[in-house]
């Protein structure tokens, strides 16, 4: 092919795709760890917060406001991207000003992505009855893509960017639910049995400490990570952010079961009287105040510590109602917000460049603690616009990219021969990338180390901060 002048034309659009991913993976490294480009702190002002997020919905709601022919879908796909685009905005704008007073609120938009992972999954294999290696691959290419470059060029560790692993876990976990002893899936009590199987699995794996322990560690190396803290278990940030939200899945997948029930329910209401449907609707719509009320009270309005023990057994209360009152009525369940929807496609995109061309961690496996600074600092807002129009286009262009590239690598209608060629080039390239990365890496500590070695001062200073450390050692022993 490389010869070939007609092959090589043909698979234009291909290199160019390459070498373009290629060059926003090197925009990650230029922003974030040349130190060329300045920066500026963060800062939040609950007023200019909320004026920007209120903005940003009435102006989509305005301009791009769709409705669907029928009044009868419940929860579609453009209701789900609508939901996953206004929860992002929210994320991401609670990183750049850093806005921890709204920590509990981005645990439930986490929650909520992690619910929709068991709904939409569950409904895609329930629906087909189908397990193709093909299907597997492209989710896990979706999932996992982006985020294995961007370790690799910034030598940052996977668990930087938890969501990536967290939603992985999940899909093969929906997937595995209705792959194994796919009979059950025949009737609504074997159904019903995987529902309760998955809920005991999880409650053994992350209610148990030890067994978590036990069941994860063949996987430490890739999910392993304490930062600011060696003497924890390399374990432990996987074990918070995968247990938080370890049951919200299961209910999911049972939303996605219940989903025709459902829909054939609101057809039947929709059918009734109106002096009966607007009393139901108004039972209904009251019971959700109280009960949201209720739950704000008791739970969400916490401080975060005590949330937390809560999150994980009480999410699925808000993620419940917002789906009841989102579809109450033929115009909520019509109408979708298309900008909010968009910016839901490219949920994975803005979730890993947020990180590095619109804050900075400027170190491996750092906190995004600073934001990236184009204009003067007299100029904050103005800033934030410059920075925000780049950051959602390189988002977009990614999401293009890693589709289009996903095409070429496990085409949908690619026989298995095919797809197991393409894998083992996939894991040949990416495995030499890698040794090649860990390669220059460890090279580089060595010329390091031999250089402060060779240095004059610097045995000295080592031996003092030897020393120090066995003291140290002693005294804990």
């Amino acid at each position: 092919m490389l010869l070939n002048q007609t092959e090589l034309i043909s698979q234009r659009q291909s290199l160019q795709d390459m070498a373009e991913f290629g060059s926003v993976i090197f925009l990650y490294f230029f922003v974030d760890r040349l130190d060329i480009l300045l920066s500026t702190s963060k800062h939040y002002n609950r007023d200019v917060f909320y004026f920007i997020y209120s903005i940003i919905i009435i102006m989509g709601i305005s301009s791009s406001l769709q409705t669907l022919p029928s009044s009868s879908i419940v929860l579609h796909r453009s209701q789900t991207e609508e939901w996953k685009g206004w929860m992002q905005i929210l994320f991401i704008m609670y990183h750049y000003f850093a806005a921890a007073e709204l920590y509990n609120i981005i645990r439930l938009c986490v929650a909520s992505y992690v619910w929709m992972t068991g709904y939409g999954n569950f409904i895609y294999y329930y629906k087909h009855s189908t397990f193709n290696f093909n299907r597997f691959l492209q989710t896990m290419w979706r999932l996992n893509f982006l985020v294995f470059f961007a370790c690799l060029a910034l030598g940052n560790r996977l668990m930087l960017y938890y969501i990536c692993p967290m939603h992985t876990l999940f899909t093969v976990l929906v997937m595995a639910c209705l792959m194994i002893a796919p009979r059950l899936n025949e009737s609504s009590f074997g159904i019903w049995a995987k529902f309760f199987v998955c809920f005991l699995f999880i409650f053994i794996v992350w209610e148990i400490p030890t067994v978590f322990e036990a069941f994860w560690w063949p996987f430490h190396w890739l999910l392993g990570f304490s930062p600011g803290d060696p003497t924890k278990s390399t374990l432990n940030e996987w074990f918070i952010r995968s247990g938080l939200d370890r049951y919200i899945w299961i209910h999911g997948m049972i939303c996605g079961f219940l989903h025709p029930y459902v829909s054939n329910l609101v057809t039947r209401l929709e059918a009734l009287p109106t002096l009966r449907r607007t009393i139901i609707r108004t039972i209904v719509f009251t019971l959700c105040i109280i009960i949201g009320s209720f739950y704000y009270v008791c739970v969400l309005s916490k401080p975060r510590k005590q949330y937390l023990k809560l999150h994980a057994y009480t999410s699925w209360i808000p993620i419940s109602l917002w789906i009841i009152l989102r579809n109450s009525t033929p115009t909520l369940r019509k109408r979708h917000v298309r900008l909010l929807g968009w910016i839901g496609c490219i949920t994975l995109e803005t979730y890993i460049s947020q990180f590095h061309i619109w804050m900075m961690t400027r170190k491996p496996d750092g906190k995004p603690l600073v934001n990236l600074q184009i204009l003067s600092r007299k100029y904050p807002l103005l800033n934030f616009l410059l920075a925000t129009m780049i950051f959602i286009g390189v988002s977009w262009r990614l999401f293009i990219l890693t589709v289009r590239l996903k095409c070429i690598a496990i085409p949908n209608d690619a026989d298995n021969r095919l797809l197991w060629r393409n894998l083992l080039l996939l894991i040949t390239f990416c495995g030499s990338i890698y040794l090649s990365v860990v390669g220059v890496m460890s090279l580089s500590d060595v010329l390091s180390k031999n250089g402060r070695l060779t240095s004059g001062a610097e045995p000295k200073d080592m031996m003092v901060a030897t020393a120090v450390k066995a003291a140290v050692g002693i005294k804990n022993d």
